[in-house]
C-alpha cells in the first residue's frame, strides 16, 4: 500500500511538470494567464476561481481578435455583460498593465469601466481618482464622471468638485456642465462659479444660454443681464441673439446692434442674425439692413443676404423632379 503522502507528492510532481511544460506565454497580452489542465485532481477551494478567472481573460482576447470589425460591438458587449461583477476592478488592473498599442485590450477596459460605473459608480470614481497621470487618465475620469450623472447628478458633481489637480477637475466639470445643459440650463448657469476664465467658460457660457433661450427666451435675457463680467456678456448676448434669430428676427437683429458692444462678436452675432433672417424673409432684413450707415458691419449683413438671394434663385431654376 502506497502511503497517502506518497500519492499527494505525485499529484503535486504531476502538475508542476504540467505547467512548466506550457513554457512562457506566446503573447503579451496572455502573459498573466496560466491555463491548468483538468484531470489533476485540484480540489483546493481557491484553484478553479483563479483558473477560470485568467481562462476567461484569455477567451475574451481570442473572441476580440477573431470577431470582425462589424461583429466587435456585439462580440464585445456579450462579454462585458456576463463578466462578473466582483471581477472586474482586477480585470482592469490587470488590462492597465498591458502596452499601450493593444487597441484589444484597451476597448475591453473601457467598457469593463462603462459597466463597473453603473454598478458602482463610487468605488470606479474612487479607483478613477487614484490613477496616475497618463494619456488616459482624464478620459477614464471623465467618462466615470458622465455615467455616474446618468443615476446620480449630484453626486457626481460633488465627487469632480473634489478632484486634483485644476487640470482634472476643470474638464470633468465642464463636462459635466454640458451635460446638465441639456435638461437644465439654468441650473449650468449657477454652476459657473466653479469654472475658470478663459475661452471654455466662454464658450460654456453661450451654450448654456442658446440652450436656455431655446425653452424660456426671457429667462436667457435676465441671465444675460446678470452676468458682470462685460466679455462674458457680451458673448451670452450673441448667443442670445443668434437662438432668437429662427422666431423672431427683428428682435434678435435689434439686440445684436443695440445691446453688444461693438467687435469682433457683434459682427459675428449681426451676420449670423441677418443670415437667418434673409432666409425667412429676405425684402425686411435687406430694408431694415439698409437704414444702417456704411461700414464693415452694414456690408458683412448685406452680404449674407445676396447670398440668400443668389441661393434661392439657383434653387428656383431647378427643374421639378416631381
Amino acid at each position: 500500500m502506497v502511503p497517502c503522502g506518497a500519492l499527494l507528492s505525485a499529484g503535486a510532481a504531476a502538475l508542476w511538470i504540467h505547467i512548466w511544460s506550457l513554457g512562457p506565454p506566446k503573447t503579451t497580452a496572455h502573459r498573466d494567464v496560466i491555463e491548468v489542465g483538468d484531470g489533476f485532481g485540484i480540489d483546493h477551494p481557491s484553484a478553479a476561481p483563479t483558473r477560470f478567472r485568467d481562462s476567461r481573460l484569455s477567451q475574451a482576447f481570442d473572441q476580440l481578435q477573431a470577431a470582425s470589425e462589424e461583429d466587435l460591438p456585439v462580440t464585445l458587449e456579450k462579454i462585458v455583460s456576463s463578466w462578473p461583477e466582483h471581477e472586474i476592478r482586477n480585470t482592469v488592473a490587470k488590462l492597465l498593465d498591458l502596452p499601450a498599442d493593444n487597441s484589444r485590450s484597451e476597448i475591453l477596459r473601457g467598457s469593463l469601466v462603462d459597466r463597473w460605473s453603473r454598478l458602482d459608480p463610487s468605488s470606479a470614481a474612487m479607483w478613477a481618482s487614484s490613477l496616475p497621470e497618463s494619456s488616459n487618465h482624464l478620459d477614464t475620469i471623465t467618462k466615470v464622471a458622465l455615467i455616474w450623472n446618468e443615476s446620480n447628478p449630484a453626486e457626481a458633481w460633488d465627487w469632480a468638485l473634489s478632484l486634483t489637480p485644476e487640470s482634472t477637475r476643470q474638464p470633468t466639470l465642464l463636462a459635466l456642465g454640458y451635460e446638465v445643459t441639456r435638461a437644465d440650463p439654468a441650473l449650468a448657469l449657477d454652476r459657473l462659479s466653479v469654472l475658470e476664465n478663459g475661452p471654455d467658460r466662454l464658450r460654456f457660457i453661450e451654450h448654456a444660454i442658446s440652450n436656455l433661450a431655446a425653452t424660456d427666451p426671457d429667462g436667457a435675457l435676465n441671465r444675460t443681464s446678470q452676468l458682470n463680467d462685460p466679455v462674458e456678456k457680451n458673448h451670452a448676448m450673441a448667443a442670445l441673439a443668434i437662438a432668437w434669430s429662427e422666431s423672431v428676427p427683428f428682435a434678435a437683429a435689434t439686440l445684436a446692434v443695440e445691446e453688444m458692444a461693438a467687435g469682433p462678436e457683434q459682427d459675428r452675432a449681426f451676420v449670423a442674425v441677418t443670415q437667418r433672417w434673409a432666409q425667412q424673409d429676405p425684402d425686411a432684413a435687406r430694408a431694415w439692413v439698409e437704414e444702417f450707415p456704411d461700414g464693415p458691419l452694414k456690408a458683412g449683413a448685406m452680404e449674407q443676404i445676396m447670398q440668400q438671394a443668389a441661393a434661392a434663385t439657383e434653387l428656383n431654376r431647378l427643374p421639378d423632379t416631381k
